[in-house]
């Protein structure tokens, strides 16, 4: 074979045509985490850091696009949810605070 075959993720979809969720790897929750420190470790003293998810965008008043996660929250974080925020709070005398604020759980969905 001239092209050797690469694996790919497989994609979950609720819309045909659409890749909507990536499967979890073994071991993504602690790449996530090494990520993270990696960030810490180029971030200076008493520094805050902000980074947001991406936002459910309308097609019209009732019908959304399909959702695509902010490429740069979701290698930090994993978190394929809208409207999320990372606040990463580095402080010199303690431990850096790695805080993910999320909407309240709908009971509906």
């Amino acid at each position: 074979q001239r092209f050797a075959r690469r694996s790919r993720p497989r994609f979950f979809s609720a819309v045909r045509g659409f890749c909507t969720r990536v499967e979890r790897y073994e071991g993504q929750r602690s790449e996530e985490a090494r990520r993270r420190q990696a960030l810490d470790n180029r971030l200076p003293s008493d520094s805050l850091t902000i980074i947001s998810a991406a936002k459910t965008q309308y097609m019209a008043n009732d019908i959304p696009y399909p959702f695509r996660q902010n490429s740069n929250f979701y290698y930090l974080t994993g978190f394929e949810e809208p409207n999320a925020i990372l606040v990463i709070d580095k402080e010199s005398a303690s431990p850096t605070k790695f805080v993910l604020f999320v909407n309240p759980r709908d009971a509906e969905q």
